[in-house]
């Protein structure tokens, strides 16, 4: 097995990292930390960026590797690309020393598309501090980060977009005035919609109903999509599992596999008997999702598309 300095130097000889390479850079100590800098600073910017997409990409198919040390180290880079990219890659971490470094980027960062992501990835942050697993602090701490920069009117929008997605998670009546408002500024419809499906508060319910009414499929699409959540907004759903542009009715027939309902099973059941292959599959899917979680050793009793195939053959 290779040991730590060995990934080093095939790091440093910019060689491409073997599997079991990778798993070396793991849970790495503070002195491991500081070897492995010396060796990050004399890459080039592309093998950085490649390496970062190394760890991700191990990470997501093994549990077990910790790369959190590295990912922050990353964040502190002088590339701003690298920073945004070590901010995605960094998607299993949720400590409190990438919550504080995120709040810097969020606040501070001098690239746009840096303090994006660090928006975006505040997301997974809000919701942990609303559920609880956080300390109480960290909820005053996210929120207040956040409308200050969906309320800066010099932010870009894309950054502003971001923060009001991931603000969404709080049920503070603070955040609710903020996505009132955002909603009636047309560059920021969408990412309100986004924060509502994320709100889960039945007062969003005929605000959804009124986005799935929209002329601008965009609209409708995210109101469907933000409305998988909201039992009450079944039968806005179902006018849209008809709608001209294939994409709103699949995103309708999605949400209504997540709410489950007896109303929407039907509706779903309507949907499998399209001519449409993609409507059918979709439906399908939602159908077996929903009786999965009502039975998880049952199914929808319905052919798939692929057993109708088989059985012509």
């Amino acid at each position: 097995m290779p040991d730590f300095q060995e990934a080093l130097n095939a790091l440093a000889a910019h060689e491409r990292l073997k599997r079991t390479q990778t798993r070396q850079l793991s849970d790495l100590d503070l002195q491991q930390v500081e070897q492995f800098s010396a060796v990050w600073s004399s890459l080039p910017d592309p093998e950085r960026i490649s390496l970062l997409a190394t760890l991700k990409r191990h990470a997501e198919e093994d549990a077990l590797p910790d790369f959190s040390a590295l990912y922050e180290l990353a964040t502190e880079d002088p590339n701003a690309d690298v920073r945004r990219v070590a901010i995605g890659a960094s998607v299993d971490d949720q400590s409190l020393q990438l919550l504080t470094r995120l709040l810097q980027l969020t606040s501070s960062d001098p690239e746009a598309m840096v303090r994006r992501a660090a928006a975006e990835r505040l997301g997974g942050f809000a919701y942990d501090a609303e559920v609880g697993i956080l300390p109480p602090e960290c909820v005053q701490q996210i929120q207040t980060v956040l409308l200050e920069r969906i309320q800066s009117e010099t932010e870009e929008l894309g950054v502003r977009s971001a923060a009001l997605a991931s603000v969404g998670y709080f049920s503070t009546e603070e955040v609710r005035s903020e996505i009132r408002r955002a909603l009636t500024r047309s560059g920021l419809k969408i990412p309100a919609l986004r924060a509502i499906g994320r709100n889960i508060d039945p007062i969003w319910t005929d605000t959804l109903t009124q986005g799935m009414a929209s002329e601008d499929p965009d609209i409708r699409r995210e109101a469907a999509e933000a409305a998988a959540d909201y039992e009450g907004t079944v039968d806005a759903l179902a006018d849209l599992v008809d709608d001209p542009e294939i994409s709103v009715r699949l995103t309708a027939i999605a949400s209504l596999g997540q709410i489950g309902s007896p109303e929407a099973r039907d509706i779903l059941v309507y949907c499998y008997e399209s001519e449409n292959p993609a409507i059918k599959e979709a439906a399908a899917e939602a159908l077996e999702a929903i009786d999965t979680e009502d039975n998880p050793l049952g199914n929808t009793g319905l052919i798939s598309p692929s057993e109708e195939e088989d059985d012509l053959q």
